[in-house]
């Protein structure tokens, strides 16, 4: 209470306790809002000048992300209180699949990370399946793909743009041609 006392007869004697209190009045009324959850977020964290993620590493980290900003809702906390930035990026470059690979590569490791490292595991094992998965899709679809049709030479008919020279038929009026007399066509 010390700090308080001091406070209030300081700002007695400046006549400045009303304004004060409305200020605090005024800090008190704003109400938090949570910021919703935005799945593109992980990126930020990823372009940084000394961070470079194969394509598996930014599916594990995308996972992490997500699963970070889970914990964190539910836990009422903050997200960097739940796993920091740098330990996730640890985590996606590393990918552990066991408890202990997770110690070595946290350390030390979040005391909500403790207690939720079993889920955490299980999210970084999805994004490694999730991947090889989708290479498999490539590698089959790529195989799919019927080569290309060859293009047959054809004669190409004339139309708007193209030259074609008209030999007059004998016993026609002037301009007037028959389609077979055609010459050529440019």
């Amino acid at each position: 209470f010390y700090i308080y006392d001091r406070i209030k007869v300081d700002l007695g004697q400046s006549a400045r306790c009303p304004a004060v209190w409305q200020r605090s009045v005024d800090v008190c009324r704003q109400a938090y809002k949570v910021p919703p959850f935005d799945p593109a977020g992980h990126a930020i964290l990823v372009r940084r000048p000394n961070v470079s993620l194969s394509p598996q590493h930014l599916a594990a980290h995308r996972v992490i992300y997500s699963w970070r900003d889970a914990v964190a809702r539910e836990e009422d906390e903050s997200s960097a209180y739940v796993l920091p930035n740098h330990q996730m990026i640890r985590l996606a470059t590393a990918m552990p699949a066991t408890p202990e690979q997770l110690h070595a590569v946290c350390h030390p490791l979040p005391p909500l990370l403790h207690y939720r490292a079993s889920s955490l595991l299980s999210a970084i094992a999805s994004a490694q399946s999730d991947v090889s998965t989708q290479q498999q899709q490539v590698q089959q679809l790529q195989q799919q793909q019927p080569p290309p049709p060859q293009q047959q030479q054809q004669q190409p008919e004339p139309s708007v743009g193209r030259v074609v020279t008209l030999q007059p038929q004998a016993g026609l009026p002037p301009g007037t041609y028959s389609p077979s007399r055609i010459c050529s066509v440019q």
